[in-house]
């Protein structure tokens, strides 16, 4: 919304509302949080040439929307589970027992809510994992469908061919980028 001018955002607005009508609601948020200096580092980590366009100020404001976004979400849907994890005090790649913790809280909350089949598998469970650039989402994603069995869904970032240009000009990419 930040980088979208007004027209842009109300066309933005309709096409979202058109592909998303029939969408169900998730049963669960995983939402990974970090600071900045954890999300700098990672996205370093990660080595992706068109993220190194990617400014301080900016991973501010994502971090900030995405607060503000997660605490929207929760008092929409009081319903649907938000399970937060801070990447400055976890770190589930490096650190098996913080991967363990998450699995044992994600588990806990899908057998809470009766979303699992009779073998323990997860049964028609429909998880988003939210988060900023860097803070991890890709690598939960992964790690929880080999340990729980979930079929997965990824946005197919390198051969994106919108976000190089994004991270150069927001204002003249962003709806391109979004659609």
């Amino acid at each position: 919304k930040r980088s979208l001018n007004e027209v842009e955002y109300e066309k933005y607005e309709s096409i979202y509302h058109i592909l998303t009508k029939d969408m169900p609601i998730p049963n669960m948020v995983i939402y990974l949080d970090a600071s900045i200096d954890v999300l700098e580092n990672r996205i370093d980590l990660r080595g992706r040439e068109f993220e190194k366009k990617i400014s301080t100020s900016y991973l501010e404001q994502l971090s900030s929307d995405y607060r503000m976004f997660i605490n929207d979400f929760e008092a929409k849907h009081p319903d649907v589970p938000v399970i937060r994890f801070n990447g400055d005090e976890m770190d589930f790649v490096q650190n098996s027992q913080d991967l363990n913790i998450i699995l044992e809280k994600v588990s806990a909350t899908l057998h809470k809510m009766n979303l699992r089949d009779k073998y323990g598998i997860p049964a028609n469970a429909v998880i988003t994992i939210a988060g900023t650039v860097g803070v991890g989402k890709s690598t939960m994603t992964k790690m929880l469908a080999d340990a729980l069995h979930f079929k997965t869904s990824f946005e197919k970032v390198d051969t994106n061919p919108y976000l190089d240009r994004f991270y150069e000009d927001f204002s003249k990419w962003s709806f391109h980028l979004q659609i």
